[in-house]
């Protein structure tokens, strides 16, 4: 009975399907960012030609710098709610009988590790592989990334690479749309999720003349406070690489400009 209880034991400690994608998709976020942080840490470079070791924050104000800083790690915290257990989506089943409609009944909620799983049960590997980095792991490296960028040194992030960074932060973030697509897609094809039983000849005629049917079944799906809480983090987050890309350019511009002066000044 011992052994019996043990392996009760194990088996509640082990890890539920659900658990496991959370820990795969949020695991993630630490090894892709931890990671390109930390080669970049590895590799530092000496001070760059100008002398000036400045980061991009540097270059502007230090209220622009301290007020981005906030707005990415509020839409963080808005992303951290969005994947803490609770549904982004409920549905229901509506049934009527002879026309009369009988109370809805829930019966499911809908959340991220579910879509994973959902989407793997269908042998839909490459969309599953998008939607779960897409919604889950990929808005918080491209926030952590960012910010690395604006704060990072030009000895741990020469402005070059910086640039590079950015682009492709500004290019893949329109990969978060996807996600807004994706799920007005889902509640699309349940909406389509209906079937009416042949109508009986006694039953009667609704005020249009068209019969009854004896039972009609409807599958709605609807969207929880949670998806626009995501969608609306997701939009900020756009916004917040795309200034950060932009002062990217204008402390390139500035450069250019002081390197002009300072030739016209030997000519």
């Amino acid at each position: 009975s011992s052994a019996a209880g043990g392996g009760g034991g194990e088996e509640g400690r082990a890890l539920s399907p659900a658990a496991a994608v959370t820990v795969v998709l949020y695991g993630s976020v630490v090894l892709v960012a931890g990671g390109v942080v930390g080669w970049h840490l590895l590799r530092r470079q000496g001070v760059p030609a100008s002398g000036v070791d400045a980061s991009l924050a540097a270059a502007r104000p230090i209220w622009h710098a301290l007020l981005m800083t906030a707005v990415c790690v509020c839409v963080m915290g808005m992303l951290t709610v969005y994947a803490s257990p609770g549904a982004f989506a409920t549905s229901s089943v509506g049934l009527s009988l002879a026309g009369h409609e009988l109370p809805r009944v829930q019966v499911m909620q809908i959340e991220l590790p579910e879509i994973v799983l959902m989407l793997w049960d269908a042998e839909a590997y490459p969309l599953m592989a998008v939607a779960g980095f897409s919604m889950g792991s990929w808005p918080f490296i491209k926030l952590l990334l960012t910010l690395f960028s604006l704060w990072a040194p030009a000895s741990v992030l020469p402005p070059a690479r910086r640039g590079r960074l950015l682009l492709w932060f500004d290019l893949l973030g329109k990969v978060s749309l996807f996600d807004i697509l994706f799920e007005y897609i889902l509640l699309a094809v349940f909406a389509l999720v209906s079937a009416d039983l042949p109508t009986l000849p006694e039953l009667r005629h609704d005020s249009c003349g068209r019969t009854v049917p004896f039972a009609h079944f409807a599958l709605d799906v609807h969207f929880t406070w949670r998806t626009w809480l995501f969608i609306t983090a997701t939009a900020i987050s756009l916004l917040c690489t795309n200034v950060v890309n932009h002062w990217h350019q204008l402390a390139l511009l500035s450069e250019r400009r002081d390197f002009a002066r300072r030739v016209a000044g030997l000519v």
